[in-house]
């Protein structure tokens, strides 16, 4: 019998654009994907979305007397990325993904049907295993009690694999007690004494037991040992706060709520309480869970043991062959990826903090709801001298009628469009409602004022027009809806400006003698006045577009791993005097330290367990390059005096002391054009970093000196090697270095997977060497070569513009240099005597009203005049380097 089964309507098809299932490393697998009906007809769809999942599979072989021996496989799997697919109808779509050493799977879901089609494929060569196991055995452990206190004792039964000699131990990061004794087949009972003191009062013991099985030359098998693990947990149930939140199942936007929380057992005794009120659609988003200050102090810690085995080394007595270890492919570890899910939501974040309870243990808060439909999680959090607590519930937030505001994101000049609102009656009568909409005079737009019925749940669709007779602002719509017991208020922004990207230019000049410099006022006339931002600097060397990048690394929006620490670089350094000289407005120490603190936190979520961070955090994949990048970072701060979390530093900078002895290890670095250059760099920028804290390794160093220069495609590691062997005492080597690196000329054209850029490389080498009081050859020069080749740039990076920062502000500190000139602006006269650099802002007024420099002075004078604006005009097509 042979019948075609169709489940669903229509389908989704996956066709790999590669052969045999197989794709190569550090390339892009490209599949079509098609949705089609029985008849084969391809159809359109809007809710597809393609996730590419890694599979890291572990084999090993184990022997029993039934089955004798048996190939075993643990297979862990992590999302790597996940992108949305729209298909159209009559066409196929396609997606392409990078992927390095290893197995994979591609999901693509259709969110109408909730179907996926798979497929599974590989990068790569990935081999069979082919030696014998050696991975150990597992000892079965079970303890009698859920939890001890001090100086109790604990029975421990042990059931092996096999009769043997064992090693009972319990250990935190030291031995604390241990016994040998024999293991019977059956099982074996112990019983364990549970100490006093410092040593004990901790949350990392563990009970393990090894035991050790001798050869047995009739079942012709090598000796083995076994292992078991188990966690030793103390009672700490008397430190634990009961809390419990009394808040309405369900109340109305806009309007205050009182919460009670209740704290068991409290009376008599201070404690302090924090009270968040987060929209749960975000919090299941995120998978944010309730912060548990009981468990942050008390749940389990890690095993903090390293285990050496020596097993694989073990000749078998049969046939000579050696034992070596063979758990795992020759796929790269640690490769994990994480995806991060990304919507489009309204989110409420309510926090009172540093709440005292009243003497009956009992606190109430009162929170003002914004007008937000939909459910709040209650966050409960507290805390007394020695107990700590926390709580949540959920409370629905809901008028009788749920309005929303819904419109685009941002308009051109004469474009038209509609804003759309809906209501909804979602409650148990019929509501009379008042609807009123406005807007501000940026739009184009008829104000609404009109009253509707509503019958219990009847949705109403409003579609309004609106157009912007505006190039550049924010346009705003107010909307309120009144019932006869509740009024709803919402907001929504649009920005207005030109449906093209805004554009820089930089205009640079030498002032020789008593020079006058006219700025044409010309220059303004392609801008939007209110869109334009212009800066003047004015040196007496070569200029740095210093705060411009500043500028955007003060702004900066986003926030991976690298993103977090390039734009915290500023508030390490931008003291007083160097805000004022960079024409910004002073930042003080309290708001500095307030955000290196937020960057720190926020850098310490995407750190390993290794010491090792990902680029989001969560479960992502190891950082080579960017991982030294933020030690350096961590090492800057703790030098410019900010506290900076001393398990997150230690972890680090052990991390990097474990990669320079490791030497090359090619999974890391799968994601560049030429892998050993990146291993190289990683590590030469690790031993730079360890170099600052005089924890490198000279042999260390002179074994990479001699045996992995030749591997660099770029100056920045052989600066950075060359300053970790001066630094740590090897003058001569690292001079050496350091001028070949300077030397040295990157290719645009090459993705090392380094972040780097010839601006980048050039910037960063030349500020490390003046921070670490080198002498740079022909700095000047060096300097002005770096100047024209920013100039000569549309965009830079976040590194970019951080080493900009700092090398352009280490350069103003060590100028003292000073010059005099007058600077004129319409009819008013500024005279200048200063020393370094002077910064000036400028308006598209001031231009147009005329402005002058005039040098004063008989040696050269340099500025620069860098214009930010959107432009008037639509500029002309471009078809390079892709054409749409």
């Amino acid at each position: 019998l042979d019948e075609r089964f169709w489940p669903v309507q229509n389908l989704v098809g996956i066709r790999p654009l590669f052969r045999n299932d197989r794709t190569e490393n550090n390339a892009e697998a490209r599949f079509e994907i098609v949705r089609t009906n029985a008849e084969g007809q391809l159809q359109g769809g809007e809710k597809l979305s393609a996730t590419l999942i890694r599979e890291d599979y572990e084999y090993y072989w184990e022997y029993n007397d039934q089955e004798g021996w048996k190939r075993q496989e643990v297979r862990n799997e992590y999302p790597v990325t996940r992108q949305p697919l729209v298909l159209t109808a009559g066409q196929k779509g396609e997606v392409a993904f990078r992927v390095g050493y290893g197995r994979y799977r591609l999901e693509v879901e259709d969110g109408d049907t909730q179907l996926k089609a798979v497929y599974g494929f590989s990068a790569g060569w990935v081999g069979a295993e082919d030696g014998l196991a050696t991975r150990p055995d597992q000892i079965e452990l079970k303890l009698d009690k859920a939890t001890y206190r001090e100086g109790d004792t604990a029975r421990l039964t042990i059931r092996p694999p096999a009769a043997g000699e064992a090693v009972v131990a319990i250990e935190s990061d030291r031995l604390l007690w241990s016994q040998p004794l024999s293991l019977a087949l059956e099982g074996t009972e112990i019983e364990i004494p549970v100490g006093t003191g410092s040593d004990w009062a901790r949350h990392d013991l563990y009970v393990s037991v090894v035991s050790f099985r001798p050869a047995d030359r009739s079942e012709k098998i090598a000796p083995n040992r076994s292992l078991g693990l188990i966690h030793l947990p103390l009672d700490r149930s008397d430190r634990r706060m009961a809390l419990s939140i009394s808040a309405p199942e369900k109340t109305l936007p806009e309007k205050p709520v009182i919460v009670s929380v209740q704290a068991k057992g409290l009376e008599g005794q201070k404690a302090i309480l924090t009270l968040s009120a987060v929209d749960a659609g975000v919090l299941n988003i995120t998978r944010f869970k309730t912060p548990d200050p009981f468990g942050y102090y008390f749940d389990r810690e890690a095993y903090d043991v390293d285990i050496h085995d020596d097993y694989g080394k073990i000749i078998e007595s049969v046939d000579g062959k050696a034992l070596r270890q063979r758990f795992g492919g020759d796929a790269p570890v640690g490769l994990a990826g994480g995806a991060l899910a990304r919507a489009d939501v309204q989110i409420v974040s309510l926090f009172r903090g540093a709440v005292e309870f009243d003497p009956e243990g009992r606190a109430d808060i009162e929170l003002t709801l914004p007008g937000f439909d939909g459910q709040l999680r209650l966050m409960a959090v507290a805390a007394s001298e020695t107990r700590f607590g926390s709580a949540e519930r959920d409370m629905t937030v809901a008028s009788p009628v749920v309005v929303s505001l819904a419109g685009p994101r941002f308009l051109a000049n004469g474009d038209s469009s509609f804003v759309t609102v809906e209501m909804r009656n979602t409650g148990e009568t019929e509501q009379k409602v008042v609807l009123k909409v406005k807007a501000n005079d940026l739009l184009e737009f008829v104000p609404t004022d009109q009253a509707y019925t509503l019958q219990k749940g009847q949705r109403e669709v409003l579609r309004l027009p609106l157009a912007a007779h505006r190039s550049f602002g924010v346009g705003n719509l107010q909307l309120q809806l009144a019932g006869s017991d509740f009024v709803a208020n919402r907001f929504l922004n649009l920005a207005l400006r030109p449906a093209y990207p805004a554009r820089r230019e930089d205009f640079r000049y030498e002032l020789q003698g008593d020079a006058i410099q006219p700025v044409p006022s010309a220059l303004v006339k392609p801008y939007l006045p209110e869109s334009l931002r212009a800066r003047l600097t004015i040196a007496p060397t070569p200029v740095l577009p210093v705060a411009n990048a500043l500028d955007g690394l003060l702004h900066y929006p986003y926030g991976c791993l690298e993103q977090t620490a390039s734009s915290a670089y500023p508030y390490l350094f931008l003291e007083l005097e160097d805000a004022e000289r960079w024409g910004f407005s002073p930042i003080n120490m309290q708001e500095r330290n307030e955000r290196v603190q937020a960057a720190l936190v926020r850098l310490a979520g995407m750190q390993l367990s290794e010491g090792d961070f990902t680029m989001w955090g969560g479960y992502g994949a190891s950082e080579s390059w960017l991982t030294p990048y933020v030690a350096d970072f961590l090492v800057s701060a703790r030098r410019q005096g900010f506290p900076v979390p001393d398990r997150m530093y230690d972890q680090v900078m052990a991390y990097l002391e474990r990669r320079m002895q490791e030497g090359h290890r090619g999974e890391l670095y799968g994601y560049s054009d030429d892998p050993e250059h990146l291993g190289f760099a990683s590590r030469a920028y690790g031993a730079y970093v360890l170099a600052r804290e005089n924890r490198a390794v000279l042999g260390t160093l002179r074994s990479m000196y001699q045996q992995d220069v030749s591997k660099a495609r770029t100056g920045l590691p052989l600066v950075h090697l060359g300053l970790a062997l001066a630094l740590q005492g090897d003058g001569a080597k690292g001079e050496e270095l350091i001028n070949k690196g300077l030397a040295m000329v990157r290719k645009p054209d090459l993705y090392l997977g380094d972040y780097g850029s010839p601006v980048r490389d050039k910037a960063m080498m030349l500020y490390q060497l003046l921070s670490n009081k080198r002498q740079v050859p022909a700095l000047g020069e060096q300097v002005n070569a770096l100047s024209r080749s920013i100039f000569e740039r549309d965009y830079l990076s976040t590194q970019e513009q951080a080493f900009i920062f700092l090398l352009g502000n280490q350069l103003a500190r060590q100028s003292a240099e000073s010059w005099q000139a007058r600077l004129k602006i319409g009819e008013n006269f500024i005279d200048l005597k200063r020393n370094g650099v002077y910064v000036q802002g400028l308006t598209a007024a001031d231009i147009s009203a005329g402005v002058s420099l005039i040098s004063t002075q008989d040696q050269p004078l340099y500025a620069s005049l860098v214009l930010d604006g959107y432009p008037v005009d639509a500029p002309a097509p471009r078809s390079k380097p892709v054409a749409v």
